[in-house]
């Protein structure tokens, strides 16, 4: 199955369309003592506008993902799920 990239923001996020119509967004997490970068992926399909892509909600998305808030109920999927998607 294909993805097409829609939008990113380097060292931020990378925001995926699939085949299925679905809306995947890769988030970067520094974690540990060494910060090492971790590629974490989140289904967000509830949370993108489809008629237009607006890179600071994005940012602000992405963000509030990161943080934790627990504003938003985002379901967290595994690198190997999202590679068959």
């Amino acid at each position: 199955m294909s993805k097409n990239k829609i939008a990113m923001n380097p060292w931020d996020f990378t925001l995926y369309e699939c085949d299925d119509s679905s809306y995947v967004m890769k988030v970067m997490f520094s974690e540990g003592d060494y910060k090492v970068d971790v590629e974490r992926f989140f289904i967000v399909t509830p949370y993108i506008d489809t008629h237009s892509v607006d890179i600071e909600r994005l940012k602000d998305l992405s963000k509030k993902i990161r943080e934790g808030t627990g504003q938003f109920i985002i379901n967290e999927i595994s690198k190997e799920n999202f590679d068959l998607i």
